[in-house]
């Protein structure tokens, strides 16, 4: 076989984050490690590559360049290749002969050539998410003071579309409009909902946020008739609103297929896989809105897979995780780049109570805002505190209790050690580790806007904490940040955002389309 280069496997599947709803074990642990070698190897000899690989890939970011592992993970792929290729899955060869390339570059281009598929330029196929605050074309970290200087001055010169999104971030980092810009923003919203309404097709249009948005700016202009007649025919649209599902009429082993926009799920249940797709492009669609402004979703290279394993056997089988684990999402990153995704997937348990209250809204949170907050992977806390905010109001109650009951008995993790954690730490309490992160979240978010959050979870791992504490909350150190956050507001119970969630309609009032077509933890 060819050269292995342990650095480029490395950082290539740096961001395995993985969502757990039971796990207390140090990932870490070179135990887990030898473990998964030995799975992996039983597998292989049941002639189960799929196993293998998602077995070998889950503990890639603790295996310090171990070359027995890579060897495995070789082998791994390219067994798991030549399954793809008899089942005639051709959409998925090129991912993984990109991942065997990072190992075996030879024997990945071999395939190449015996299929015939082409390799494109890596500088271009690798960059197939936005990472960047920037990538639009717009200021990734303008001062806020800024934003509307520079709003004003895209209006006036009928960039309208960049005007909407700057007076939007300068509304959600505390900055306050004058009854003029109000009107140019709604203005401005209005030309973009006008060019979305005439477009025969395109991209998907989740039209019940558009909607959101319009019924927000309409209060700022409400004398204006063309705004009304748009908004009445926005209505029609928010409300006939229906995902269109392709279902796959051939079979892929044990598995039915469907594809929405941004996600393949693969199932054996259509009508429950109908409801899980519908309520991930919900909360793929509301978290784009929410925190960015952007009405229209980013476009993904390739399709976020989602795997919905029929109980909790099936489930550890397929996955090597305990069956006591509900659900768990997966991310594969550039090497250079963190904030490019390559690859993004779901497993979840289809018989786990909380399927689709909880667990998918929270999990797709994390493949939505994976490659958004520049080129690092989201600190352990952003990532759990904004998952938490697409739970039910009574689930993240609970959270809340845990955390303040932890603080005031003295367990729960300093600020300055939960802000600054790259991973768990080993035998802490999820319940409380998440209950904290979501508080956090809350406090950031009621002090500064959304926009502010977003601004300084993307800039922490440039400037460092502290710094960045500064610059986008005001404060001098994370010791002040303890004392607002935790002592006075926490503890006390007080000036929580308590309201704060992801505005997601629940799972009962979704409905779809379909038609046949032709053809833990979170791991980082």
């Amino acid at each position: 076989m060819g050269s292995i280069r342990p650095l480029d496997i490395a950082y290539a599947f740096t961001s395995v984050l993985a969502v757990a709803v039971v796990s207390g074990h140090d990932p870490a642990s070179s135990l887990l490690v030898q473990q998964a070698l030995r799975e992996a190897q039983a597998s292989l000899q049941r002639g189960e590559p799929g196993t293998a690989v998602r077995v070998l890939e889950r503990q890639l970011p603790y295996i310090n360049g171990n070359a027995v592992y890579l060897e495995l993970l070789s082998q791994a792929y390219e067994s798991y290749l030549l399954e793809l290729h008899q089942l005639g899955r051709t959409d998925l060869l090129k991912t993984y002969l990109e991942r065997l390339e990072i190992l075996n570059p030879s024997r990945a281009e071999a395939l190449r050539e015996q299929w015939q598929i082409g390799s494109n330029p890596r500088s271009s196929h690798r960059m197939v998410a936005r990472g960047r605050l920037d990538d639009d074309g717009l200021p990734g970290s303008v001062s806020p003071s800024d934003l509307l200087p520079l709003a004003d001055q895209a209006f006036l010169q009928g960039h309208y579309e960049q005007a909407r999104l700057l007076y939007w971030r300068a509304h959600h980092s505390r900055q306050r409009l004058s009854a003029m810009q109000r009107q140019r923003w709604a203005y401005a919203t209005w030309q973009q909902i006008y060019l979305l309404l005439q477009k025969p097709a395109g991209p998907m249009i989740y039209w019940p946020v558009v909607y959101q948005e319009a019924l927000q700016v309409i209060e700022w202009a409400p004398d204006w008739q063309f705004a009304q007649r748009l908004l009445q025919e926005l209505q029609g649209k928010a409300l006939s609103y229906r995902l269109n599902v392709q279902h796959d009429p051939q079979r892929h082993g044990d598995w039915q297929v469907a594809q929405s926009p941004h996600f393949r799920i693969y199932h054996q249940q259509a009508n429950l896989a109908d409801q899980v797709l519908s309520l991930a492009e919900q909360t793929l669609c509301v978290n784009i809105w929410f925190w960015f402004g952007e009405l229209v979703p980013p476009t993904w290279g390739t399709p976020c897979e989602i795997y919905l394993h029929p109980d909790g056997q099936a489930f550890a089988r397929a996955t090597g995780v305990a069956a006591s684990v509900e659900g768990f999402s997966t991310l594969m990153h550039d090497a250079h780049h963190a904030g490019r995704v390559l690859a993004r997937r779901i497993d979840l348990n289809a018989q786990a109570p909380g399927l689709l209250p909880r667990l998918v809204p929270h999990e797709t949170t994390h493949v939505a805002l994976a490659g958004r907050f520049g080129p690092h992977p989201l600190p352990r806390w952003a990532d759990e505190g904004l998952a938490l905010l697409a739970e039910p109001p009574e689930t993240r109650q609970f959270y809340r209790d845990q955390a303040r009951l932890a603080l005031l008995q003295g367990t729960a993790l300093p600020i300055q050690t939960l802000i600054t954690l790259e991973d768990y730490p080993p035998h802490f309490q999820p319940t409380t580790f998440y209950g904290q992160s979501l508080l956090l979240v809350e406090y950031l978010s009621e002090h500064g806007g959304k926009w502010t959050l977003v601004n300084f979870i993307n800039e922490v791992r440039r400037l460092g904490y502290e710094p960045a504490v500064r610059r986008w909350y005001g404060l001098d150190s994370l010791e002040e940040l303890a004392q607002n956050a935790w002592r006075r507001q926490v503890a006390a119970g007080q000036g929580q955002a308590a309201h704060l969630a992801l505005p997601l309609a629940r799972p009962h009032k979704f409905t779809a389309t379909t038609h046949p077509v032709d053809n833990g933890w979170n791991r980082r």
